[in-house]
């Protein structure tokens, strides 16, 4: 505020020597300033009107100068404090300036207000969270970790310090340090040592993750720890198109791992169990049947051969979508040729469709391709698709088989020529034991779990499945691999 004042102290100043100057020179000669009288009428002018400048400039300064010391102390004194209160003064731009600063706090602090709700909510929704979360900030330091994570992964109340002193498990390190790179290499080599545990850090299974809409950005990792099984998966929180922050979220897969053995250990142990009475049903009634001469009884036996077929379908179904959906299913990914494996396909599935008179056409792309699939697992994907096509469709019909060549993709479009399927109803078929007509589906035969066999192989392989109208009649289901 001094500054001012001796500013326009000598701004007022040398407005006025000009003044004065120009105007001697403009009403006098120069030889007229030789002469005393004149000389110290100039100077006594200048004196006066010197000191009439100090003093408008001190007065100025002062009516200027208190207001903006009081804006001052009011912005320095925000959020805390009391509000101060404001000279007004008499200048508008000055008065314009307090109304504004007045106006600009007052929104602030609302925003500031609900800033502090949201945190508050947030840290008690985080806190309340079975995931634990780890958030670390593009320094490499933790600013965030809730409760919720285990202190075998991570050690607590670490907020402020890097993560190379604070995550525990080695394998979690590593996951964490390839996310940021090379930034901290010396600092992980001194603490990978001290860290590494070979018998309780056992990394399960890495899976690759995409990061479009809200997908996984990075790979997903399953460890163990102390005897606990978790999954970490990490997201960039992004800010100007730069990661500013890195959230881990990791879930304790503990009960769900152990609840998924009890019931594959269920699934194998009741198959095994169901197996040998249905096999002896199936024994004596085969017996039976062929001692048998009349019709009424032989309808019988052929009933009851019948549905100890389809109880031995659905025990294998059962415990083959059991096994997928664990990943204990045998997975052995080759290079399959595509035109040698759908011949054999035409003839695996060549007895069912005599039976109902139908014909099976293939349209295979010109181009000789080669998919990197299991093989046993795509032919059981094919064989499900087009007996189920050939259940549904009238006799003397064809079933169509069609591959499309896509970018990085090959489609197998399965159509049929039935009754077709509901567009509210195309999500649901392939949940298990779901029907469209339970009735229907019951005089066919089937188990209600083919479908649900095939999404799971189309998933392990990284495609998908659907089912659309076939224009023809019917329907179209469509399989998607990569190649």
């Amino acid at each position: 505020m001094r500054r001012l004042s001796v500013w326009l102290l000598v701004v007022f100043s040398l407005i006025t020597v000009i003044q004065v100057f120009g105007t001697v020179f403009l009403l006098f000669d120069y030889s007229d300033l030789n002469t005393p009288a004149i000389l110290t009428r100039v100077c006594v002018f200048l004196l006066i009107a010197f000191c009439m400048n100090a003093f408008l400039a001190y007065v100025i300064s002062v009516r200027m100068r208190e207001p903006l010391r009081n804006i001052a102390r009011r912005i320095n004194s925000f959020p805390g404090g009391r509000s101060l209160y404001i000279q007004r003064s008499t200048y508008s731009e000055a008065l314009q300036l307090t109304r504004e600063l007045d106006d600009f706090l007052r929104r602030i602090s609302t925003d500031l207000n609900d800033l502090r709700l949201e945190k508050e909510l947030l840290a008690e929704l985080l806190e309340g969270l079975r995931e634990g979360v780890l958030c670390i900030n593009k320094n490499g330091l933790i600013v965030y970790q809730n409760s919720a994570v285990h202190a075998g992964l991570v050690e607590k109340n670490m907020n402020g310090r890097p993560y190379f002193a604070a995550i525990r498990n080695s394998k979690l390190l590593e996951y964490v340090h390839q996310i940021f790179g090379e930034k901290f290499e010396n600092n992980l080599d001194t603490n990978r040592s001290r860290n590494a545990d070979p018998d309780t850090n056992r990394l399960r299974n890495v899976d690759s993750g995409n990061r479009p809409g809200g997908e996984i950005a990075f790979g997903n990792i399953e460890l163990t720890q102390s005897g606990r099984s978790f999954r970490v998966s990490a997201y960039p929180v992004l800010m100007g198109g730069d990661p500013e922050l890195y959230l881990l979220l990791i879930s304790d897969q503990t009960q769900q791992i152990t609840t998924q053995r009890l019931r594959e250990d269920f699934l194998q142990n009741a198959s095994h169990e169901l197996k040998t009475p249905i096999t002896s049903i199936r024994g004596y009634a085969e017996t039976m049947l062929f001692r048998e001469s009349r019709p009424q009884p032989r309808g019988f036996l052929e009933g009851i051969i019948r549905n100890v077929e389809r109880m031995e379908r659905i025990i294998e179904d059962m415990v083959m979508i059991s096994s997928l959906e664990s990943r204990s299913f045998p997975f052995h990914p080759e290079d399959v040729p595509i035109k040698k494996f759908m011949t054999n396909i035409r003839k695996l599935v060549s007895g069912s469709l005599k039976q109902k008179f139908q014909n099976l056409e293939i349209e295979l792309p010109d181009e000789d391709l080669s998919l990197r699939a299991d093989p046993l697992l795509l032919e059981h994907l094919l064989l499900n698709l087009i007996v189920n096509a050939s259940r549904y469709s009238p006799e003397e019909t064809a079933i169509r088989v069609q591959l499309e060549r896509e970018p990085g993709r090959i489609v197998f479009s399965i159509a049929d020529s039935g009754p077709g399927i509901p567009s509210d109803l195309r999500t649901k078929i392939f949940e298990r034991f779901f029907r469209v007509d339970k009735d229907r589906s019951r005089s066919q035969g089937g188990t209600g779990l083919g479908l649900s066999i095939v999404r799971q192989i189309s998933r392990l392989h990284g495609g998908r499945v659907w089912v659309e109208a076939n224009p023809a009649g019917g329907s179209v289901f469509r399989v998607s691999l990569p190649l």
